[in-house]
């Protein structure tokens, strides 16, 4: 009987070992995964600013593209314009001259 008794003891000191093991390994599989966590933020934190940055690079090179566009756009209209004007000036002179000599 005293050797049943010494059993059960052996065996509840087993199974207060293991309950002990299987807490610590609880402990350090939540410490690794609180770590895995805080790695896949900071990298999907690095991850966004990254792609905030290449957002607002291209915002501004179509902006800059476009402003650049709407310049040569102006210059052209501005060129074609003069042309007109001077081609247009031999008339303007013209009929001016005309209307000042009366004919």
């Amino acid at each position: 009987m005293e050797a049943v008794i010494q059993r059960i003891i052996e065996l509840e000191e087993r199974a207060r070992q293991i309950v002990a093991e299987g807490q610590e390994e609880e402990h350090l599989i939540l410490q690794k995964g609180e770590a895995e966590i805080q790695e896949m933020a900071a990298h999907i934190h690095q991850m966004s600013e990254t792609k905030i940055g290449q957002l607002k690079g291209r915002t501004q090179y179509e902006s800059d593209d476009r402003i650049i566009r709407i310049y040569q756009d102006t210059a052209m209209k501005m060129r074609l314009m003069e042309e007109q004007a001077e081609q247009d000036q031999a008339c303007w002179e013209e009929e001016i001259f005309t209307r000042i000599v009366g004919r």
